[in-house]
Parts: structure tokens; C-alpha cells; sequence
């Protein structure tokens, strides 16, 4: 091949990886809680809006339209205390590996889900303090993720995964 044309190959190459690289997300994920302190033993409510910004409808593996509750089917929660360490869920199945202890939270899988026009949002809320130990006082920060199915996606389901704003709250005595 021909210098010119090796460089000319490799321009249009490098070009398609870096429109595909710079592909908007398609959803926006955003988290927050009613307040910013709690006191132990009070429940911790973490309130889930997740935004369709394509232009294509997407589906959600959610079992309805409503705000159940029951957010933690479908969205994936990070807690970390004031140290940056991630706290382990409480609920869900846990077992040992190699002398290491996991635990999985619970997740719900359906068929059924919820279909998200482009503008269209889904409210829904979780409670955190049901899902992780949250009896000490001090500083916690949350993030959440929402894997969705790709639209097209056939047999093999392609994912996409929208990332949540960073919040913290504070649990006291």
C-alpha cells in the first residue's frame, strides 16, 4: 500500500472512532434525596428521575409506569462513606469466593418494562437505608447507574448506561 494511501486509510479510520467515541448518551440519569441530614434509623429516601435525551424511544426493565418504590429493579446504587469506601448492599443473595465475601443486591428481571418516548421522564424512588447499613453517623455520598437496552438491540442486547449527578448526605445521632 501506497504511503498516501495508508494515511489516507488511517484519517478515515481515526475520523469513524472519534464520531463514535463522541456519541451523546441517551438518557440522563439524576438523583437526589428529600433532605440533606438524617437521623439514625429514620428512612433514607433517594428519589430516581430517568430523562430519555435521544431521539429514539428506549425500554426500561422496570415492572410499571408508576413510582412503586422499587427502584433498585432496574438502577444500580453506589454508596460510599466518609472514607471512599463503597458500603456493601444488605439485601440480596451474598456468598464467600476465594476466602472473599460478595454480596449481589436483589434485582428484578421482566419482560414486561416500560417503553420511554424521546423528552419523556420516569420518576421513581428507592430507599437507601432498606438497601445498604446506614446505623453509623457520618458523611455518605450516592451515585447511581441505568443500564437500558439499546433500541434495535436484536438477540444479543446491546446496553446503554446512563451515570447519575453525585450527592451526599449526612446521618446523625
Amino acid at each position: 500500500m501506497r504511503p498516501a494511501t495508508r494515511l489516507f486509510s488511517s484519517a478515515i479510520l481515526l475520523a469513524g472512532a472519534v464520531i463514535c467515541s463522541a456519541q451523546e448518551p441517551a438518557a440522563k440519569l439524576e438523583v437526589r434525596t428529600p433532605k440533606s441530614s438524617y437521623q439514625i434509623g429514620t428512612p433514607i429516601r433517594l428519589d430516581i428521575t430517568l430523562k430519555n435525551i435521544s431521539a429514539e424511544t428506549l425500554h426500561i426493565d422496570k415492572v410499571s409506569e408508576h413510582d412503586d418504590g422499587q427502584a433498585e429493579a432496574y438502577i444500580s446504587v453506589e454508596v460510599r462513606n466518609s472514607s471512599g469506601r463503597a458500603l456493601p448492599r444488605t439485601d440480596g443473595l451474598t456468598f464467600i469466593k476465594n476466602g472473599k465475601k460478595y454480596t449481589i443486591g436483589k434485582r428484578w428481571l421482566t419482560r414486561m418494562g416500560v417503553d420511554l418516548e424521546p423528552n419523556q421522564h420516569l420518576r421513581d424512588y428507592l430507599v437507601l437505608s432498606k438497601l445498604f447499613n446506614l446505623s453509623r453517623p457520618g458523611n455518605y455520598t450516592v451515585s447511581a447507574k441505568a443500564e437500558i437496552r439499546a433500541p434495535g438491540s436484536g438477540p444479543e442486547i446491546n446496553w446503554i448506561e446512563a451515570r447519575s449527578n453525585t450527592i451526599e448526605f449526612t446521618v446523625q445521632r
